[in-house]
């Protein structure tokens, strides 16, 4: 076996190391771009998920060997005599040395990011070292980043013994890692980690509950006051359905105020008493349970969670429903909601919570943006001779909605909800509810 000492390598890049030449990052970032088609474009951007995901799956190993060269280092391993090799076939490191090791702030200020993302990147590469089916899937650009710190974060916040179990879901991870966007991947584990944590008797929801916070300070830099929370679902439900109803009334009174300006300033009128809570707002909770986990319990194809798609225990459910803050949405065995209202001009309170029993997101196929920041769109517009009742409504986002009607997106939508969205240059993609039961159930 070749070997090469670790003086030799002094001062070369990676480069080298992998076989790349030493131009090719030059080349790159001299590379002309302006010769490409919209075709080459796209293709362009796919394949650069695959180098995406080489190189963070990269640094996800290089992040752990060193955690494992500081461990030696501390421990006061010594090795045998003679300088530390490499193995010239796979680059990795063998025998011991005097290696002092190096800390995960050095790499972090090496590579000139933030504490706070160089943390995001330990539990990274430590999800990914546990993980290999979800590490393969990252290396080979099937998914991304934003998916393994999805998968790390649940993890890592688990209680030791469910975070224990899921390392036997591994190849449900990955699987779900590379057919879902990262919010409805989240989701996915939400309701995995709720199963486990179910069959091993743990309280997931007080586990939530506990990690409550509030934070607020005064940035001198701009002026600005900033809040950062993050309450249990419940909670979090409460708050917003009151404050984005006042929201949406003090927009209908200015319409110049954007989104953004109108909650914060809603947040402030209800705290401070400035604006009066609207009437028929009990701060009620929506929880959707189908018919059959309601009565006997978890099954293969459960849905249990609030409204706002994160899970809640059957238990909790059972002992929440006598209380008058909690709105039950039962649904049949087909995800089909039962004694909803009819329908106007625009869709009534008893319209979205029918269609909340369906989407936890946005219509679009791979659009994140959550149900309660969508307006229920008319597939055949009004203005055409649309009727507004739940055939014809599905809810969309501020952005999609600008597709739709300023860019000229088509949508199709068959009985079943399953959408074909169509763009303006020929391309389509495929879609369906996320809340219907093929996807909504069991992992």
């Amino acid at each position: 076996m070749a070997m090469t000492s670790i003086s030799e390598r002094e001062g070369c890049t990676l480069m080298p190391l992998i076989g790349v030449p030493d131009d090719a990052i030059e080349m790159a970032r001299g590379f002309d771009v302006s010769h490409m088609s919209s075709v080459q474009v796209r293709q362009a951007i796919a394949e650069l998920r695959v180098w995406q995901g080489v190189g963070a799956s990269l640094e996800a190993r290089l992040r752990d060997h060193a955690a494992r060269l500081t461990a030696l280092a501390d421990a006061d391993v010594v090795a045998p005599p003679g300088s530390l090799t490499i193995d010239a076939d796979s680059g990795g490191l063998l025998g011991g040395g005097d290696d002092p090791g190096v800390s995960p702030e050095t790499l972090d200020a090496d590579a000139g990011i933030s504490p706070t993302e160089g943390r995001r990147r330990q539990r990274r590469s430590r999800c990914l070292a546990v993980f290999p089916s979800v590490a393969a899937m990252l290396a080979e650009g099937r998914c991304s980043t934003d998916h393994v710190d999805v998968i790390a974060g649940e993890w890592d916040s688990a209680d030791p013994a469910v975070a224990r179990r899921l390392l036997e879901h591994d190849r449900d991870l990955a699987m779900a890692a590379g057919n879902r966007p990262p919010a409805l991947l989240r989701r996915y584990v939400h309701h995995l980690i709720t199963r486990i944590a179910a069959d091993l008797g743990v309280e997931r929801a007080k586990q939530i509950r506990d990690r409550r916070s509030l934070k607020h300070w005064f940035s001198k830099g701009d002026g600005l006051g900033r809040l950062n929370g993050q309450f249990d679902a419940a909670d979090y439900q409460r708050l917003t359905d009151i404050v984005d109803r006042v929201a949406r009334q003090l927009i209908d009174a200015d319409p110049t105020l954007t989104r953004e300006q109108a909650t914060a300033d809603a947040l402030v009128g209800l705290v401070c008493g400035d604006v009066e809570r609207p009437t028929g707002t009990s701060g009620g909770v929506g929880v959707l349970i189908d018919l059959a986990t309601l009565t006997s319990g978890l099954h293969d194809a459960s849905v249990c969670e609030f409204v706002n798609g994160a899970p809640i225990d059957v238990v909790a459910v059972r002992a929440m429903a006598t209380s008058a803050g909690i709105v039950p949405i039962v649904i049949d065995g087909e995800g089909l909601p039962l004694d909803v209202g009819r329908s106007r001009r625009l869709a009534t309170t008893a319209q979205r919570t029918a269609l909340a029993t369906v989407y936890a997101t946005c219509m679009m196929p791979d659009c994140d943006a959550s149900f309660d920041r969508c307006e229920m769109h008319h597939i055949v517009p009004w203005e055409h001779g649309g009727t507004t009742d739940l055939a014809n409504l599905a809810p969309l986002c501020s952005a999609c909605h600008h597709h739709v009607h300023d860019r000229g997106w088509h949508i199709e939508m068959l009985p079943n909800r399953d959408v074909t969205v169509t763009r303006p240059d020929g391309t389509s993609v495929v879609g369906r509810p996320d809340r219907q039961p093929r996807t909504t159930g069991a992992p």
